[in-house]
Formats: C-alpha cells, structure tokens, sequence
C-alpha cells in the first residue's frame, strides 16, 4: 500500500507539474497577446506566426491543466441530485465515473497520437536552409553555423504538416501532440484517483475532495 501510495502521489505530482507549466504558459499568453496588440494597433504591423502562436500556446495550456483540475474537483459540475445524496453514494457514483473515463482517456490518447504522425508524415515545402539564408548570406561565418543547426531541426522537429496560411507556423505536430499529451495526464489521473476512490485508505482524509 504505501508503494501504491507513493506512485499515486507521483502522479498527482506529474499533474501539478503539467499545471504549473500551463500557468507559466498562460503568462507567456498574455505577454504575447499584449506584444500583439501594441504591434497593430501602434506600429500597423501584424505577425501570422505570432497569432497562431497564441492559439498554440491556448491548446497547450487547456490540454496541460485538465488533469490536475480532475484532481482537485476544479471542473464545472451542474449537481442537481449529487448534493443530495449520502457520501457512500456519492463515492460510488464518482469510483464508476472515474473507472469510466480510464477507456475513454486512454482511447482519446491513441487517436491523438495517429494524429500526430498524420501530421508529421506530410512534406514540409520550406526550404531546408530557409532560416540560416534569412539571417546569414551563404559565405558568412554564421551560415555556417546556423545551417547545421536547422538541418538538425528539420529532420527532428521541424518536419511535416505546416501551416496553409503565408508566414504561418512550421511543425504543426507539435500543436497536435498537445492532445495525447493531455489524455495521457487524464488517464493517470483518472487511474489515480479510481484507485484512491476504491480504496480509501490510499488516501490522506484531506486529500480526497469528492464526498
């Protein structure tokens, strides 16, 4: 049990983990939203990248914070009838719900990533020294530097599916695996607390928010 204990405690861990990275990524949101809006409405300039950006970074911060939200009951519920059940009740409904999202996660976690390999087995139109041209000339000390450097990237990370949009984003794998990245963190989380719901005594009295 107290091994048991220990891996479930990891893994609500992971999950505030994941959260505190979504809440610096919300502060990276912000910023960005702010740099955007200064750029129109001040410079008339405008960055596709840098709005798509945003709607990347949004992904990842919804898909990151779920599973701690499961964790602490921070989702928004309509309890109609709950409140006026008995806690015993009330416990068995939530063991069948958790048990119930464990598939659910797990399959959302499978589709996604067949998803992300779709996305990554497309053929990138950028040219393969597209950055290290735009920031050096080919002769230079610096292109030289650089254009192993995108080389590398461009057979790891910047592969596949870019946006249909001029001077959109590369990589849209990467927005994409936000998802499985998520319902993997749910069903850990779903798991966790099935088992911690199952089982009381896997529980502090102040760590279980359910009842």
């Amino acid at each position: 049990m107290l091994f048991l204990r220990r891996v479930l405690a990891g893994v609500s861990s992971l999950t505030r983990g994941a959260f505190i990275l979504a809440s610096w990524l919300t502060v990276a949101l912000v910023l960005l939203t702010v740099q955007q809006v200064v750029s129109r409405y001040f410079f008339q300039s405008s960055s596709i990248a840098m709005q798509e950006l945003q709607w990347h970074l949004f992904g990842f911060i919804i898909t990151l914070s779920m599973a701690h939200a499961l964790d602490k009951n921070g989702h928004v519920r309509v309890d109609i009838l709950s409140n006026r059940f008995g806690a015993k009740l009330r416990r068995g409904i939530h063991t069948i719900g958790f048990f119930l999202l464990i598939p659910l996660s797990i399959a959302l976690t499978y589709f996604g990533i067949l998803d992300v390999l779709h996305s990554r087995s497309y053929e990138s139109p950028v040219p393969p020294n597209f950055y290290s041209e735009l920031l050096a000339t080919k002769d230079s000390l610096l292109f030289s530097i650089l254009s192993p450097i995108e080389e590398i990237l461009r057979a790891t990370l910047l592969v596949g599916e870019g946006s249909s949009d001029a001077g959109g984003l590369e990589a849209r794998w990467i927005i994409r695996a936000a998802f499985p990245l998520g319902m993997t963190l749910l069903a850990l989380q779903s798991i966790s607390l099935f088992l911690r719901s199952l089982f009381p005594s896997l529980n502090k009295a102040e760590e279980y928010s359910w009842i």
